[in-house]
């Protein structure tokens, strides 16, 4: 049987969790998440982490606790050992993710540079006294090219490419370059109007505050979860909090949450255009689960031959 892995990808909202366990129970499958933020016990809510898992095996979700520290080589190491255990087993891999670095950290292969706690934290500290537009600016003067590969505002990266400047003394390679896949797959891609993503994004807000956002957003406050540096970063989590101590109120924080997470989903559809082996399916269309099915058989098929 051919396992060469199938890889779910999409923007937030298009329903690739679903997807993935329709295809797994077809095709003999088990899912590997590449989400950034469902490896964390307790992010459950507005990661919009998978409740019922329908008979099939999930790996990579609740694997650390919020305060651990997940690193892209460790996640990517945890990954293709799932990805090896289920292969052995003579199962097809089904990666479902959204988090477009982890996807590519998994399925490529290239060296991750140097790194540095202290470093990275006296950056923050600096990042936190001169503010993110004096921080881009040094980033500008040390290493233009990485640069103008990242958003001004986007601090984490900013801190991130000065990290390797300063232990190093080489540039920082924010992009990955065009290389060979360690691992064979195939990827299907969900596209979607933008119109319908936004009712969708809207009404999974919603159902996230009925399901109650609140109460685990205080939970994961009392744990220390906003003193972590990766996990706090989940959209949707900040504008809770910000209601739970009466800053806003709930409309404010869902028309907060849903813009958010429609700019983070247009990122992402931004980064995943870019890659011209992916086969796209329009989730609008009736029977698209059936057409999916239907093509990855197939592709099985003649890859066997």
């Amino acid at each position: 049987m051919n396992t060469n892995p199938i890889v779910i990808l999409g923007s937030t909202a298009t329903g690739k969790s679903s997807l993935g366990i329709e295809l797994a129970k077809d095709l003999n499958g088990e899912i590997v998440s590449l989400d950034a933020y469902q490896i964390y016990r307790g992010v459950d809510i507005a990661s919009a982490k998978v409740k019922d898992f329908r008979g099939v095996a999930h790996h990579l979700i609740d694997i650390v606790d919020i305060t651990y520290a997940m690193s892209v080589k460790e996640f990517q190491s945890r990954a293709r050992e799932a990805i090896a255990e289920i292969q052995a087993r003579n199962r097809l891999p089904i990666l479902v993710g959204g988090s477009a670095l982890y996807i590519q950290a998994v399925l490529f292969d290239f060296e991750f540079q140097a790194t540095d706690r202290d470093v990275r934290s006296k950056l923050q500290d600096l990042a936190d006294d001169i503010g993110s537009e004096a921080l881009y600016q040094r980033l500008m003067d040390i290493d233009p090219d990485a640069a103008a590969h990242i958003a001004q505002g986007d601090t984490r990266r900013v801190i991130r490419a000065l990290e390797v400047n300063q232990i190093t003394g080489s540039n920082y390679t924010p992009q990955l370059t065009d290389i060979e896949p360690a691992i064979n797959h195939q990827k299907i891609g969900l596209s979607i109007s933008p119109s319908t993503l936004r009712k969708r994004v809207i009404a999974r807000v919603e159902q996230m505050f009925a399901e109650g956002l609140k109460d685990e957003v205080q939970r994961l406050h009392d744990q220390g979860f906003f003193q972590t540096p990766t996990a706090a970063k989940a959209i949707g989590y900040e504008d809770a909090w910000r209601l739970v101590q009466g800053e806003i109120n709930q409309a404010d924080a869902i028309a907060s949450i849903s813009n958010k997470t429609m700019t983070y989903a247009k990122k992402q559809m931004k980064w995943f255009k870019r890659d011209s082996s992916i086969t796209w399916f329009d989730v609008e269309d009736v029977d698209f689960v059936t057409q999916v099915l239907s093509y990855v058989k197939s592709s099985l098929r003649t890859q066997e031959i």
